[in-house]
């Protein structure tokens, strides 16, 4: 075989099936992750993980939760860091303003969407109706890059 899944509601049974098919051969194992406790490990063991739904749901509550009209948050990597978009709408006092990026370091990344094409955002810029702020923000940041997009 090629790949292998191992997609039981049960994760140490998905990680040591993975393991076990990694012995025979198998270079390429999908491990479905329904615990958070799991997902580094998963990763330190070289599975490709995939939310399972009882991490799904916790997920989609939590971006449900925080998520408004204004901004769109999205968990990644297992929880563990977020992606906020922010879109310039029509009546946007923020149209034609010059906007600095929000700067933390390593703990954020941050682009600017523009008439479909993404840039890297490292330096003020004016934004532009339809615009999409795009923060990779770690979940040490997510409070402060949150507070940021709300407060512009």
């Amino acid at each position: 075989a090629d790949l292998m899944i191992a997609a039981t509601g049960n994760d140490e049974y998905n990680i040591i099936k993975c393991l076990e098919a990694r012995e025979h051969g198998i270079r390429k194992v999908v491990a479905v992750n329904n615990e958070m406790e799991y997902y580094n490990l998963m990763h330190t063991l070289g599975l490709a993980v995939v939310r399972g739904p009882k991490m799904s749901t916790y997920h989609t509550i939590i971006e449900r939760i925080h998520s408004s009209r204004i901004v769109t948050e999205r968990k990644y990597c297992g929880g563990k860091a977020t992606v906020f978009l922010r879109r310039i709408f029509p009546s946007s006092s923020l149209i034609g303003k010059k906007i600095r990026p929000y700067g933390s370091g390593e703990e954020t990344v941050l682009f600017l969407l523009r008439n479909g094409d993404m840039a890297s955002w490292k330096k003020p810029e004016p934004l532009e109706e339809g615009d999409v702020l795009v923060c990779f923000a770690t979940e040490k940041a997510s409070a402060k890059v949150e507070k940021w997009l709300y407060g512009l």
